[in-house]
């Protein structure tokens, strides 16, 4: 893969992401496949990859590059986290009520399908920038104060703009993320650089 020569250079660390889904693992493209899927029956297996929480659902949905961009990430650090922002976390939640999915194990279906760990989620996933960030912030400032020496960083992947008088956290790196591409090889490219800053 091409990326491996940034990925290389890299001190280990852990990286926490505070991760959107739509707009970022999914675009306009994946949104075109899914409805070629669904009204011609377009094998889509290849470049879609749904949800399926509960059987036979077709619901949420990511676009398999996106998803494999946002997994290389992790070649770099020693540990990777996911928190969720986005507003799958009302269904998700739903879907763990219904399944009577434990605490200890919340988070489990969501950290196969990403194939990453998922270790929690903001409380208010409503699309609005500004909130998110306010929680994600007060999620990495509890963070902080169990991490003892390691070394953490912290990224922010949405495509819901935060206001610059919100953003003041300069340990929180924010990729901003045009929706009708998603986390494409050239923001995989920008978020590598900024996180070496």
């Amino acid at each position: 893969m091409m990326y491996n020569m940034f990925l290389k250079d890299f001190d280990m660390k852990k990286l926490f992401i505070f991760l959107d889904i739509d707009g970022v693992l999914n675009n306009w493209k994946t949104n075109q496949l899914v409805n070629d899927h669904f009204t011609n029956g377009t094998n889509i297996s290849k470049q879609v990859k749904f949800a399926n929480w509960l059987d036979n659902e077709k619901g949420d949905f990511v676009d398999v590059e996106l998803l494999k961009n946002l997994q290389n990430l992790q070649l770099k650090y020693d540990n990777t986290s996911i928190i969720i922002i986005s507003s799958w976390m009302s269904y998700y939640n739903h879907i763990v009520e219904k399944l009577k999915i434990d605490e200890a194990n919340k988070y489990q279906k969501f950290s196969e399908f990403l194939e990453i760990n998922v270790i929690d989620a903001i409380e208010n996933t409503c699309g609005d920038g500004a909130i998110r960030y306010k929680q994600s912030k007060q999620l990495k400032d509890c963070l902080e104060q169990s991490k003892g020496s390691d070394e953490y960083h912290y990224l922010y992947l949405d495509d819901i703009d935060v206001p610059k008088d919100v953003a003041i956290d300069d340990d929180i790196k924010i990729v901003n993320i045009n929706g009708r591409y998603g986390f494409d090889n050239t923001k995989l490219c920008e978020t590598l650089f900024i996180l070496e800053r």
